[in-house]
């Protein structure tokens, strides 16, 4: 199993990518913004 994240050198320029269970899911800088505040 395999988890890949790819992060942007430029904020907000790109989204990030997460690969969990063989799903490539897209996040955007707002959905990071929410999962970082819902995990807090």
């Amino acid at each position: 199993m395999e988890k890949t994240t790819c992060h942007s050198s430029e904020k907000g320029s790109e989204a990030v990518y997460l690969t969990v269970r063989g799903y490539r899911i897209k996040l955007s800088p707002e959905q990071m913004k929410l999962i970082s505040a819902f995990r807090k």
